[in-house]
C-alpha cells in the first residue's frame, strides 16, 4: 500500500513539475524538422548572410562581409502555408549592409529547400531562366539550406501557380529589332515564346563581347516585346539592332550562327 501511494505521488509530482517543452517555454511555435537548419545567401565578398532556423520556432540572422560582421539579429519564426515569417527582436533597418527580409516563401525543389523573400519571387524566376539557379555552389542570391547545392533537382520548383508562368520551358533567343530612344529597345521575342512582363533578358553584342547589357521586359505582344535597360556591362555598351537577345546570362550560341 505504501509503495502504491509512493508511485502515485511520484507521478503527480513529475507531471506537476515537468519542464515545459522549449516551444512552450519560449512562447514560440515549433517549425517542421525538414525546415529547420542553416541557410546561406551571398556573393562571398560583402554579402554573406546566414539564417539559422530551429525546431522551437527561433531564428538567428547574421550578415558578414569583407570587414567583419555587419549585422546580427534574432527572434521568433512562424511557418504557415509555405510562408515563413520571422520577427526580429531588435529593430530591422534594411539599408546599406544590414537588415533582413521578414517574410519568405519556402520553396522545395526536389529535395532542396529555398527561402525566397516574397518580394523577390520574380527575381527567383529570372535567376532560373538566366541559368543561375539551381546552383551547384554555396554562393547565390537566395537562401538555400546548407549543403543543398550538392543535391540534384527534379521537376520544377514548388512555386505558387501564378509564378510558374514566368519559368521558361527552354531557353529562348531573339534579336534587337528597334531602338526606342536611349533607354528602351524592341526585341523579336513575345508572349508566344514564353516572354512575360518583368523578365530579364541578356544582350550579347558581338563574338568578342559576350555580355553587353541586360534588359527588363516592360510590354509584351504575341511576337515581340519592348524592354528597358536594367544593367549595363563593364564597358556600358548599349544594344544595337541585330544584337542577340537571350534568356540565359551566358549564351554562346552567337558563335554557332
Amino acid at each position: 500500500m505504501r509503495h502504491a501511494i509512493f508511485v502515485i505521488m511520484t507521478l503527480l509530482f513529475a507531471n506537476g513539475c515537468q519542464r515545459p517543452s522549449d516551444s512552450t517555454a519560449t512562447g514560440t511555435q515549433a517549425l517542421p524538422i525538414w525546415l529547420a537548419g542553416d541557410y546561406f545567401s551571398g556573393d562571398g565578398l560583402g554579402i554573406n548572410c546566414s539564417l539559422k532556423l530551429t525546431t522551437v520556432g527561433r531564428f538567428e540572422f547574421t550578415w558578414r562581409g569583407c570587414l567583419g560582421e555587419y549585422d546580427k539579429n534574432q527572434g521568433t519564426a512562424v511557418f504557415t502555408d509555405n510562408v515563413l515569417v520571422i520577427e526580429p527582436e531588435k529593430p530591422d533597418v534594411r539599408e546599406g549592409f544590414q537588415g533582413t527580409p521578414t517574410t519568405f516563401r519556402v520553396i522545395r525543389w526536389g529535395d532542396r529547400r529555398y527561402l525566397v523573400a516574397t518580394e523577390e519571387l520574380l527575381d527567383f524566376c529570372n535567376s532560373i531562366n538566366q541559368g543561375e539557379e539551381p546552383r551547384s555552389r554555396r554562393h547565390g542570391n537566395f537562401y538555400l539550406q546548407d549543403g543543398d547545392w550538392h543535391v540534384p533537382i527534379s521537376g520544377r520548383p514548388a512555386l505558387p501557380e501564378e509564378w510558374l508562368a514566368f519559368l521558361l520551358k527552354k531557353p529562348v533567343r531573339g534579336r534587337v529589332s528597334e531602338l526606342v530612344g536611349d533607354k528602351q529597345v524592341k526585341i523579336t521575342l513575345g508572349y508566344n515564346d514564353g516572354i512575360r512582363e518583368g523578365m530579364i533578358l541578356t544582350v550579347r553584342g558581338t563574338d568578342e563581347d559576350f555580355f553587353s547589357c541586360q534588359l527588363r521586359v516592360i510590354d509584351v505582344d504575341e511576337t515581340e516585346s519592348q524592354a528597358e535597360y536594367e544593367y549595363y556591362g563593364i564597358d556600358e555598351t548599349p544594344a544595337q539592332i541585330g544584337h542577340l537577345v537571350s534568356s540565359r546570362l551566358f549564351d554562346y550560341s552567337v558563335d554557332e550562327e
